[in-house]
């Protein structure tokens, strides 16, 4: 089954902790190194194989930001202990998707409420600024 959400997921840029990551997909991860995602702190890169179906490019995309928040915050976890994090968080995600856009509401009305801030900011820089 063709993968509905990779042409999407490769224009995705992902803030992990205050660092910024492009998304990009690199054939045939899963046959040249066995595995299929990988983050890159040397590029700021989420490495993922377009060939997986597309619950399978998004519970790796989430393992992959999970072992970015470990890696930032240089926490000594367990690699398991990262797939039980990216299995619950995934699972919690997917049922229930009014938590769900409830949280993207919230995301979006903070990214206005810093525009607006940022705006206010910069109008009276130019009006102090001009006197």
């Amino acid at each position: 089954m063709p993968n509905k959400y990779i042409a999407e997921i490769e224009k995705l840029v992902i803030d992990i902790a205050g660092v910024l990551f492009t998304v990009i997909t690199e054939a045939e991860m899963i046959e040249r190194f066995g595995m299929q995602g990988q983050i890159d702190f040397r590029t700021n890169q989420i490495v993922l194989d377009p060939d997986m179906s597309s619950r399978d490019t998004l519970t790796v995309l989430i393992h992959e930001v999970v072992e970015g928040i470990i890696r930032r915050y240089q926490a000594n976890i367990p690699h398991e202990t990262i797939v039980f994090l990216e299995c619950s968080l995934f699972t919690v995600l997917m049922d229930n998707p009014k938590m769900l856009r409830i949280l993207l509401e919230e995301a979006e009305t903070g990214k206005r409420d810093i525009e607006l801030e940022e705006k206010k900011q910069n109008t009276v820089e130019e009006i102090l600024n001009k006197e």
